[in-house]
């Protein structure tokens, strides 16, 4: 390892701790302040370099920017443990990685990397146990079998869960709950499979 990736590396590392132990990460001067560091231009350097290696990047949304990507961690020895995020936005805006995140459930190890979480905000899978406020694991795919429960856009591009029906020309997406009318679509909008169902409080 050359000098120079030595520095990178206590560079990686002091964003980590900084992390840790204040919850987020630190600016360039503060990175400069902490290993020593005279010139705001150098440790400006060690960042790109460490973010044109993909162990760190920027997220866009947030104030103090810099964060540690799980190739980071990986390179400073630190064991990541695996995370699905959960949708909040419409679909078109949904980015992975700046949603919030939950564990993956080691029976859904094998999918790591393929999942998304929806948290149901209806009745419409109520008569098979299914309510409001819990969360589903999908997993991502555009085709299912008939009588396969999804996740699909509706023709408000909102998502919806349903049991899926192909027929002919048309899909029927049938919900659990008799009072509910089937959505039918002349295309198909499937984005996911639900794959488990987990509630995250006891009502």
């Amino acid at each position: 390892m050359s000098r120079s990736e030595e520095k990178q590396l206590k560079v990686l590392r002091y964003i980590y701790e900084s992390i840790q132990n204040n919850g987020f990460p630190p600016t360039i001067r503060e990175i400069g302040d902490g290993l020593n560091l005279s010139s705001s231009a150098t440790v400006q350097g060690y960042v790109t370099r460490l973010q044109q290696k993909e162990y760190l990047k920027r997220n866009l949304l947030k104030s103090r920017t810099l964060e540690i990507t799980p190739s980071g961690l990986n390179v400073l020895g630190i064991q990541v443990q695996a995370t699905v995020p959960l949708i909040e936005t419409p679909w078109a805006n949904f980015i992975p990685d700046h949603a919030p995140q939950y564990p993956l459930p080691k029976h859904l190890s094998r999918y790591a990397g393929e999942l998304f979480i929806f948290q149901i905000n209806n009745k419409n899978m109520q008569s098979i146990g299914i309510s409001v406020g819990d969360l589903l694991y999908i997993h991502r795919q555009k085709n299912a079998e008939n009588g396969e429960i999804v996740a699909y856009l509706n023709e408000n591009q909102e998502i919806k869960i349903a049991r899926f029906f192909r027929e002919r020309a048309q899909y029927r997406l049938q919900p659990e709950n008799e009072l509910i009318a089937p959505d039918i679509m002349f295309r198909n909008t499937v984005i996911g499979r639900v794959m488990s169902v987990f509630r995250p409080y006891v009502y």
